[in-house]
């Protein structure tokens, strides 16, 4: 019996060790094998036989463009539900790149997203197996900082239009808003050939920009 529950215990060392491995490998060139939207889930977090998948997720953080990119699947069931997995590198980008405006603003380098130079493509969106997705932002610097924008989300669909109605209310609620003035842009709408769609959205942050006069 204790030579049972030892080797059991190393065995459940090792698969966690899998696990943890599938979720923090990274190299120099910023390629990750994680779950996008957390790199430390565990195993609790998914109910099907197939705890984890692996991706690849190449993310270049430069001062005039961000560059990202998923390669892997489609799909992942998560918490018992089909989850767009690859959708939701737009979600990351999003994040990252607000950061890195913040980053910037601080930095006294006042800079916006060029909102009609943004560069979506996919390659394998077809309900099947695997995808990759490459999504470009350009960013220019602005004169000042109340020209700078320094927080930015998106609204997306694949195969249907983006609520984008609603997500604009959502940005805006009281209470909870980081919009300054009425400094809400949004981007036309974007498609790639394969109907992933997107707008994207920058604004003035009130916590950065709140001396900024409203126009």
């Amino acid at each position: 019996m204790r030579l049972y529950r030892k080797t059991a215990t190393i065995i459940s060392i090792f698969s966690i060790l899998i696990v943890v491995y599938s979720f923090s490998c990274s190299s120099s060139e910023e390629k990750e094998s994680v779950q996008l939207s957390k790199a430390k889930e565990t195993l609790n977090d998914y109910k099907d036989d197939t705890p984890t998948f692996v991706a690849e997720v190449k993310t270049e953080i430069k001062e005039n463009y961000l560059f990202f990119s998923y390669k892997g699947p489609e799909f992942a069931v998560v918490q018992g539900q089909m989850n767009d997995t690859a959708h939701r590198l737009s979600n990351y980008a999003a994040r990252i790149t607000g950061d890195q405006l913040k980053k910037l603003f601080n930095e006294g380098k006042y800079s916006k997203v060029d909102l009609s130079r943004i560069v979506m493509k996919t390659k394998g969106m077809d309900n099947k197996d695997s995808v990759h997705y490459t999504l470009k932002i350009p960013l220019i610097r602005v004169k000042s900082a109340c020209a700078a924008f320094t927080s930015f989300d998106h609204s997306g669909g694949w195969n249907h239009e983006p609520d984008l109605k609603k997500r604009l209310e959502d940005l805006k609620k009281p209470g909870r808003t980081s919009v300054h003035c009425n400094s809400l842009r949004v981007s036309k709408r974007y498609i790639t050939k394969e109907n992933l769609q997107e707008y994207w959205i920058q604004w003035k942050n009130r916590q950065l920009q709140g001396n900024c006069p409203c126009k």
